[in-house]
Order: structure tokens, then C-alpha cells, then sequence
């Protein structure tokens, strides 16, 4: 399987080959790994690269984003975006919850004007952390959650209006 994701800006290709014993290669950019990878439900995972210690890696998705965190680390993965073309078709948008979970904290205000990759919102699920960010500069228009709350995934989280270039 190959595809392409884009991270912080920088695409990425990917391409996963499985063998016969079930073992998977992953290249990812100019890396290859060694993969092992058990579902525990839930978006949970027990993954081994090269050989390495186990570490538990919770996977989500909304639309066509996915969310991947693994060993404190936190990804958000995106198709590449067409120059000129998608950025400006998500000029304003709203940040939803990648799965299940308590908002720990909110890291910003209505009227904030933020960074391109800034954490916005900090959600604990299935006792991770898992931190929402935002995919352009702008300003928050709108908070949707407070911290304590327990959200769904796919709930809307904030508000965020380009910034306008």
C-alpha cells in the first residue's frame, strides 16, 4: 500500500509492505522500519518498530485527518494539499475530537490569535495525551468545550478563522 501524507507542512510518502509471516515494512520517507503492530481496540495499538519495545499507540480519524499518538509524541497526518487550492478551501474551520476522551485543558481563549501547528486543546483518552492543534494561523472564534468535559469523537472542540494573508 502507498500513499502520501503531509505533516507540519512537509509531505511524506509512505508505503507499507506486508509479508507472509504477517511482519510489515514501513518506509517512510527516507526511512525503512520494521513493524509490528497488534490491535487492542478502541484505536489502541501495541506497535515494535525494528525490533524495539512494544509502545502502545493510540490511532484516530476525522474525515480525512488522522492522529497518531505514540511514545509522547503526537502526529497530525493530512492528505497534501494542492498548491493554492485546498488551503484556501479550509480558510475557516472547526477542530473536532479525534476519539473519545476528557478535555484536560484548553490552552487558549476566544479572540487568541494562534500559530500554524499551536496546541489548542489537550484531551486525555485512554490515558494518553492527546494534543488538538491548529492546521493554519488565525484566530479563535469560537470555544466549543470547557476542561473536565468529557467529549465524543468528532465533537467539536473550537472555532479557528484563517488568518487572512
Amino acid at each position: 500500500m502507498r500513499f502520501k501524507m503531509q505533516h507540519e507542512g512537509r509531505e511524506v510518502s509512505v508505503t507499507l509492505e506486508t509479508a507472509a509471516d504477517g511482519r510489515m515494512t514501513a518506509h517512510i520517507g527516507d526511512h525503512t522500519y520494521r513493524v509490528q503492530a497488534q490491535p487492542l481496540g478502541d484505536g489502541l495499538w501495541r506497535v515494535a518498530l525494528d525490533d524495539g519495545a512494544p509502545q502502545r499507540v493510540a490511532v484516530g480519524a476525522n474525515g480525512d485527518r488522522r492522529y497518531v499518538s505514540m511514545a509522547g509524541e503526537h502526529y497530525t497526518l493530512t492528505p497534501p494539499q494542492a498548491a493554492g487550492g485546498r488551503k484556501r478551501a479550509v480558510a475557516a474551520g472547526d477542530l473536532t475530537a479525534p476519539m473519545p476522551g476528557q478535555v484536560l485543558a484548553v490552552a487558549v481563549a476566544e479572540g487568541d490569535t494562534v500559530a500554524a501547528g499551536q496546541t489548542l486543546v489537550i484531551l486525555e483518552a485512554m490515558k494518553m495525551e492527546i494534543r488538538v492543534s491548529a492546521p493554519f494561523a488565525g484566530q479563535v472564534s469560537r470555544l466549543r468545550v470547557t476542561a473536565g468535559q468529557v467529549v465524543e469523537r468528532g465533537a467539536p472542540l473550537l472555532d479557528v478563522e484563517a488568518s487572512t494573508p
